[in-house]
């Protein structure tokens, strides 16, 4: 019987082992699996495929619409080859003028992204709008505004906001700084001010001077707050901050025309000619 007891006792420490032993490998196949995930995971989040001139090429030649092929180029990280002879290859393949246009844009998106980030990138400090334009920021022209009220009953109310609409009217009939193409700009903002409270503004076609609509809150004693751009005179955009008080500004799309940016916290004064100014820019 102690034979008997003593074979007994061994099977089942023997048994108890080996389920023991088991399940720390199980429990380790489950770690190793586990963080075999979250590598995969931290190495594809975020990181947009790397785009060359060939991902357009394949693209083009395989019949996509030059919508979609935009979509990609700014969906992805640009590394373009932008070189003369590169970009003739692309035009006698059949890649369209506005695709090879946003190839140039989004390369040099990039590479402005990356002098602003090194160590040797340096950006604008005074306050003012500037345009990205030869490889250098450039301050968008700062011109004096007549605040006109052209309409028979520019004044609206909704609800407990009062609205008047006045019309920037700018002597020229150009804005003093050209650009083309995709246009990249940067605000430097006095201190507690955002980008975002600028208001950029399209002008009226008129071949003889520039002019703005604009709506304004009405407030006590007859002052008007700039309130934006009404109707098509209004732009949307977005900023993004690179810096303290410093914003920057893609516009890929942006048609032929005259622009401005109104500073926040401008204000007119009802029944008055009231001088103020703004930050334009042409495309062309």
């Amino acid at each position: 019987m102690n034979r008997a007891a003593r074979i007994a006792e061994t099977w089942v420490r023997n048994l108890n082992n080996d389920l023991l032993r088991f399940r720390l490998i199980r429990l380790g196949i489950c770690f190793c699996l586990a963080a075999l995930l979250c590598c995969n995971a931290s190495l594809g989040l975020g990181q947009n495929k790397v785009f060359t001139n060939d991902d357009v090429l394949k693209m083009v030649k395989a019949g996509f619409k030059e919508e979609t092929i935009i979509e990609a180029i700014r969906a992805n990280e640009p590394n373009y080859d932008t070189s003369v002879e590169a970009l003739v290859t692309l035009k006698n393949a059949g890649v369209s003028e506005r695709v090879i246009s946003t190839m140039l844009a989004a390369a040099r998106a990039g590479a402005s992204a990356t002098n602003i980030n090194g160590e040797g990138g340096t950006l604008p400090g005074e306050i003012g709008v500037y345009a990205l334009k030869d490889g250098r920021y450039v301050e968008l022209a700062d011109e004096a505004v007549d605040w006109r009220s052209k309409f028979f009953n520019p004044t609206t109310t909704v609800g407990n906001l009062t609205k008047n609409r006045l019309t920037a009217q700018l002597k020229s009939p150009q804005s003093p700084l050209q650009l083309s193409g995709a246009v990249e700009l940067l605000i430097v903002c006095p201190e507690g001010v955002s980008a975002t409270q600028y208001h950029f503004l399209r002008a009226e076609p008129n071949k003889e001077k520039r002019e703005f609509r604009v709506d304004f809150q009405v407030l006590n004693n007859g002052v008007l707050l700039a309130l934006g751009g009404s109707g098509k005179s209004a732009v949307q955009f977005e900023a993004k901050k690179v810096g303290a008080g410093k914003f920057r500004i893609l516009l890929r799309e942006l048609g032929k025309g005259e622009y401005a940016f109104l500073p926040p916290g401008t204000v007119a004064h009802s029944g008055t000619s009231s001088v103020d100014k703004m930050y334009t820019f042409s495309i062309r």
